[in-house]
């Protein structure tokens, strides 16, 4: 196990029911000028009239932008462009992964001044300097740990697409708020597609080739608790501390993924998610089973990491103590789209394949086991 490692988190975390309403009194460290970047979901709410009420009654003056979709590099040059003259002192996200890297984004570019696409990691030919506009993140979803991570995922889909990261040790959220209540109303599928990205980021920073001793105890608890709450949720079965669990464990898996990377679902994810309007928890939900079905028939039984694949049911206490058979269970527990529905065919699984990096998984998967998985998922 590796010793020599340096890790990365959030200056501040408020995490439990009803931490939402922190936010007021957070914002005295930075300005009165905010610019929130939320859903029209989350607009609509109780939570968001009452915190607005508050916000109002502290003398902030609020900037709304209502997020639909992916972010796009169109979409952060927009923002930055509007909002460039208004003297934005902080950016909130309220909302799931697309709103909180959409924010991450639009702080980092709006001292810039300048189009995203030339500082976005393999696409531009700049070197971002890392100063920003400070940012809050406050998921409403507990799935993509986006309000954990240094990096914001700008997408362009289309035949000459790419999803692509800008990237600074400096764009981790200064603050993130992690309030279980915000995640209880959310549609089942959403529920179930942003948990099966949480425990994808787990399982993938877990057994990861740049995994450490850090990382390791984080996953471990973080795994040991979306078991026991996950299938609740799903099952409409849940209790406040089953939200709370699953929203540490969202939270946590942000953390990892930053401090020891990800594996071959990911790889597939940067890939569909450029060429396809395919949302990031589906890619998720469809692949995890099959890559690391593929993962393990690669690995020697006395591999670390195949010890560790077996230790995640016994973390999960689950009664057939056997990590596949979980995932067959919960991947027939919801009907999801097929890969064709998204406009996937399969004479482009090659293509893809080619175009998939297995990143830090602990067999390097090669383009056949690639277009296997594909077959599979769908």
């Amino acid at each position: 196990m590796e010793m020599n490692f340096s890790f990365q988190t959030n200056p501040k975390l408020y995490f439990g029911n009803g931490s939402l309403f922190e936010l007021p009194f957070l914002l005295r460290d930075f300005g009165t000028n905010v610019l929130i970047i939320t859903t029209n979901s989350f607009l609509n709410t109780d939570y968001y009239k009452k915190l607005y009420d508050e916000l109002r009654r502290e003398k902030i003056k609020i900037s709304e932008y209502i997020n639909n979709g992916e972010p796009s590099v169109d979409n952060v040059d927009m923002i930055v462009k509007e909002f460039a003259k208004e003297n934005i002192n902080v950016v909130v996200s309220i909302g799931g992964g697309s709103p909180i890297d959409l924010g991450k984004a639009v702080s980092a570019m709006l001292p810039l001044k300048e189009s995203i696409l030339s500082y976005l990691e393999g696409v531009g030919d700049k070197k971002h300097p890392g100063y920003k506009v400070p940012f809050i993140a406050i998921p409403t979803t507990a799935g993509t740990g986006a309000e954990a991570t240094k990096n914001a995922v700008i997408s362009k889909i289309g035949p000459s697409g790419f999803k692509r990261s800008l990237r600074h040790d400096n764009f981790m959220p200064d603050i993130a708020i992690v309030d279980p209540l915000l995640t209880k109303n959310c549609p089942l599928i959403l529920s179930y597609s942003c948990g099966m990205d949480a425990l994808t980021q787990l399982i993938e920073s877990y057994t990861s080739t740049k995994a450490n001793i850090y990382t390791d105890a984080l996953c471990e608890k973080a795994l040991s608790l979306f078991g026991k709450s996950f299938i609740k949720v799903i099952m409409n079965n849940a209790t406040d501390e089953d939200y709370c669990n699953l929203s540490f464990a969202a939270y946590i898996s942000g953390i990892t993924l930053t401090n020891a990377g990800l594996g071959a679902v990911h790889g597939f994810a940067s890939v569909l998610g450029g060429y396809y309007e395919i949302p990031h928890g589906i890619v998720c939900a469809k692949l995890l089973l099959p890559v690391v079905e593929k993962t393990i028939s690669k690995l020697d039984n006395d591999s670390i990491y195949f010890k560790k694949y077996k230790k995640i049911t016994e973390l999960f206490s689950y009664e057939k103590k056997d990590l596949l058979a979980y995932l067959y269970e919960i991947k027939d527990m919801l009907k999801l789209p097929l890969l064709r529905d998204f406009g996937i065919k399969t004479e482009d699984f090659e293509k893809i394949a080619r175009e998939t990096s297995s990143k830090n998984n602990p067999v390097k998967l090669e383009k056949e086991d690639l277009i296997d998985i594909l077959k599979k998922a769908d």
